[in-house]
C-alpha cells in the first residue's frame, strides 16, 4: 500500500485551457507554427478543426486529471491516514467524517475499528473502546498502535497487570513505539516501580524529542532516588520543551515546573539562582514565600520581610510564609513575634521538624523549658522517622511491587504530613491490589480521597 502523503493538485491541469485561451487569432497562431497544411487551406478554415480538436483534448485531459486527483485524495489509505493525524491534532470531527468513508469496506474494517476505538476513548466508553481495539488486532498496519490503545485504556480502569501485557507486546512488535515506552513508564511510575519507570520514560523522550510531559514524572523520580543534580536537569528539559510545544505546556503548567525548579535550587543552596527563577513566575503566596526564604539567606532581611507580609496578606495560613516570618523574628532576637507566627503554622503541620526545632529554641530562650524539651523531642522523633521513611523508600526502589511495603510508605507520609505523598502510596498499593481494604479506607481520609486515583498515565499528576 502506498504511502505517500504528497496530494497531487489536480487544479493545476486546467492550467493547459488558459494557455489555449490565450494565443490569440487562431490563423494568426497557426501561421507562425510554420505548418505546411496550414498554408494552404483556405483563408476561412485554417485552424478552426485543429483548435477545436485541441480544445476537447485539453478538456478531456483536465476532467481525466480531476478524475484521478479526486480518486487519489479519496483512497481508503489516504482517509485512514488523515483520520489518524486528525486525531492527534484533537480534530475528532474530521476523525468521524474520514471514519464514515471507511466503514463498510471489508478491507479496511480495523483501520476503521481503531479510530472508532480511538473516539469511543476520547468520550470515555472504556468498555466499547477496547472491542473496537481488540477488532483492530488482525490487521498488521493496526496491531500496533491497537495494543498502544488498549493498554492505554486498560490503565484508566487502572487494570495494571492486562495493561503492562498489551503495552509489552506492542513493544515486541515496534519497540521504538514511542506511546507505548510513555504510557508503561508513567504506569510504573503510578505504582511505584521507578527504575522500570524511568528506564521506559528515557527512551520514549529519546523517540519523542519534542514531548516535554515526560521529563515531569523523570524528575519526581530523580528526586526520589535523592539525585536532585538530575531532577534540576529534568525541570530544565521539561521548560524548555514546553517552550516549544505550547499545547503540552500551558501556562499554568509551566508556572508550576518554575515553582518546582525554584524549590529545588533552594535546597541545594542556590539561592541567586532561585532567585532569577522566581522572576518568571507569577506572584502567588508560595512565590513570595519562596522569595523570601531566598532573600533571608542572602542577607537581605528587610526585603524577606516585605515579601512575607504580601504573601501572609494573601493566605493567612500559608505555613512556609509563617515559618520564615518566625525565623526572621528570631534572628531579629524578637522571641515573642517568633513564638506567635511559629504556634500559628504548628496548628497547620504539628509534625514538620524545622518547625518543631525552631519552636524548641524560642521556648527555652523564653525560659520554657518543659515545652522546650518536648518540642525537642517531636522534632528528633520526626527527623527519625523521616529518615525510616527514605530508607524505606530506597529500598522499595530495589525490590518494587510489594504492596506491603507501599502501604507502609503511605502510612509513615501520612505521619511526616506528606498528604500528597501517601495518596501516592496507597494509590499504588490499589493499583497492584484493587482489594486493599485497609490503603482504600486511608486514602478515603485523605484531602481528595478516593478521587486521587489516577485515571491512567496519561495525566501524570507527579509532584516533583
Amino acid at each position: 500500500m502506498e504511502t505517500r502523503d504528497e496530494i497531487p493538485e489536480p487544479v493545476l491541469a486546467g492550467s493547459a485551457l488558459n494557455l489555449a485561451d490565450a494565443t490569440g487569432d487562431p490563423a494568426t497562431h497557426l501561421d507562425t507554427a510554420g505548418s505546411a497544411t496550414a498554408r494552404l487551406a483556405p483563408p476561412f478554415q485554417r485552424g478552426r478543426p485543429l483548435r477545436r480538436w485541441g480544445t476537447w483534448t485539453l478538456l478531456a485531459l483536465t476532467l481525466g486529471a480531476a478524475a484521478f486527483g479526486f480518486a487519489y485524495v479519496n483512497r481508503p489509505e489516504m482517509c485512514y491516514r488523515r483520520a489518524l493525524k486528525a486525531l492527534g491534532r484533537d480534530d475528532f470531527d474530521t476523525a468521524r467524517y474520514e471514519l464514515l468513508r471507511l466503514q463498510g469496506l471489508p478491507e479496511y474494517e480495523p483501520h476503521a475499528s481503531l479510530i472508532n476505538g480511538i473516539l469511543l476513548l476520547q468520550e470515555q466508553k472504556l468498555d466499547d473502546a477496547l472491542e473496537e481495539f481488540r477488532l483492530a488486532l488482525e490487521d498488521a498496519d493496526t496491531r500496533v498502535l491497537a495494543l498502544t490503545m488498549a493498554g492505554r485504556t486498560l490503565l484508566q480502569q487502572r487494570r495494571f497487570f492486562d495493561a503492562e501485557r498489551a503495552l509489552l507486546m506492542a513493544l515486541e512488535h515496534d519497540p521504538n513505539m514511542a506511546e507505548a515506552h510513555g504510557y508503561l513508564g508513567a504506569a510504573y511510575f503510578d505504582a511505584g516501580d521507578f527504575s522500570r519507570s524511568l528506564w521506559h520514560l528515557e527512551k520514549a523522550a529519546e523517540l519523542s524529542p519534542r514531548d516535554p510531559r515526560l521529563y515531569q514524572i523523570m524528575a519526581a523520580i530523580h528526586r526520589t532516588f535523592h539525585e536532585d543534580e538530575l531532577a534540576l536537569k529534568d525541570l530544565r528539559e521539561w521548560l524548555r520543551r514546553g517552550a516549544v510545544d505550547s499545547e503540552h505546556m500551558p501556562p499554568s503548567v509551566r508556572q508550576d515546573a518554575l515553582m518546582h525548579m525554584a524549590r529545588l535550587q533552594v535546597q541545594l543552596l542556590r539561592h541567586q539562582e532561585a532567585i532569577e527563577t522566581l522572576r518568571d513566575v507569577d506572584e502567588s503566596p508560595d512565590s513570595l514565600a519562596t522569595l523570601a526564604v531566598c532573600q533571608a539567606a542572602l542577607g537581605m532581611p528587610q526585603a524577606a520581610r516585605e515579601n512575607v507580609a504580601r504573601a501572609l496578606a494573601i493566605d493567612p495560613g500559608h505555613f512556609d510564609a509563617l515559618l520564615v516570618q518566625g525565623q526572621l523574628a528570631m534572628e531579629a532576637k524578637d522571641s515573642a513575634s517568633a513564638l506567635e507566627s511559629l504556634n500559628r503554622a504548628l496548628k497547620i503541620r504539628p509534625e514538620n521538624s524545622v518547625l518543631n526545632f525552631y519552636l524548641a529554641q524560642v521556648l527555652h530562650g523564653l525560659g520554657q523549658d518543659d515545652l522546650a524539651k518536648r518540642h525537642a523531642e517531636k522534632a528528633a522523633q520526626m527527623r527519625e522517622l523521616d529518615q525510616q521513611y527514605a530508607d524505606l523508600r530506597a529500598s522499595e526502589a530495589h525490590e518494587p511491587r510489594n504492596v506491603n511495603t507501599c502501604f507502609r510508605l503511605g502510612l509513615m507520609a501520612e505521619r511526616l504530613g506528606l498528604r500528597s505523598e501517601a495518596g501516592a502510596w496507597y494509590g499504588a498499593v490499589l493499583l497492584l491490589d484493587p482489594r486493599h481494604a485497609k490503603a482504600r479506607e486511608q486514602l478515603s481520609q485523605l484531602p481528595g480521597g478516593l478521587s486521587q486515583l489516577p485515571g491512567g498515565p496519561a495525566n501524570p499528576g507527579v509532584q516533583p
